[in-house]
């Protein structure tokens, strides 16, 4: 049947369809721009988890060094206040931590190892947002532990 008028002009089409390469970049860009977009919001969201993780360390870090120079200066602080000074300092600049994310406990340990140091178990737990939570990713939620330790007479 190769000689039906019809059937020449189809395989005509086809040929001349195969050949032509308008419209490419289009359909290329439709296959990929899914998988480009969501390797993005993966990039974001292992950036907005790591920003977080440092935010914790470094309040911890802030926190044991004031109640350093604060024991020092015969200042006692107490854990309440601890974990007050510690929600504020994740709150404000330069971390910027969501307040409604943030939680902050402050413990004495059960054992005090050394004569007359007292150490302080500071526990950080922040709920890192999502930028991806139409993939139905559960909550990342993280938790940053730090002993302080004072001397105190």
């Amino acid at each position: 049947r190769s000689g039906d008028p019809m059937t020449r002009q189809s395989l005509r089409l086809f040929a001349r369809l195969s050949r032509d390469q308008r419209g490419a970049a289009a359909i290329e860009f439709v296959i990929l721009a899914p998988i480009l977009i969501m390797m993005l919001l993966g990039v974001m969201q292992i950036g907005l988890y790591m920003q977080a993780q440092n935010a914790l360390s470094g309040v911890a870090g802030d926190m044991s060094r004031y109640m350093s120079v604060e024991y020092q200066k015969d200042n006692e602080i107490t854990n309440t206040q601890l974990e007050a000074l510690a929600y504020t300092r994740a709150v404000s600049a330069p971390y910027l931590l969501d307040g409604a994310r943030v939680g902050t406990t402050a413990t004495n340990s059960a054992t005090q190892a050394i004569t007359n140091v007292r150490e302080i178990e500071l526990t950080m737990t922040y709920q890192v947002p999502s930028v991806i939570a139409f993939a139905n990713m559960g909550p990342m939620n993280l938790t940053y532990k730090k002993s302080i330790y004072v001397t105190v007479t």
